[in-house]
């Protein structure tokens, strides 16, 4: 299957065969793609929001981690030196 676009003269156009007519694309089919498009970037920024807020709630669990276990090896070593162990 082929197809190609070209803007000619300002125009978005479309053929279907390597040497078959540029036929200019209507207001409506611009239109279309337009409202398709716009709707699939707003899904695609929802995603991305969510997928960003994942990523800070799973670095904020790991920076809790992290800390949690440094405190607990503070802990260690206070109890190492309070028992000689």
């Amino acid at each position: 299957m082929y197809y190609e676009e070209k803007v000619i003269d300002g125009i978005l156009c479309h053929r279907g065969t390597p040497n078959g007519e540029w036929i200019p694309y209507t207001l409506q089919d611009l239109t279309t793609a337009f409202v398709f498009l716009k709707h699939q970037h707003e899904q695609q920024r929802r995603r991305a929001n969510i997928f960003k807020a994942r990523n800070i709630a799973v670095l904020d669990i790991l920076q809790g981690h992290k800390s949690l276990k440094e405190e607990q090896t503070g802990v260690d070593e206070g109890m190492q030196e309070d028992y000689g162990t």
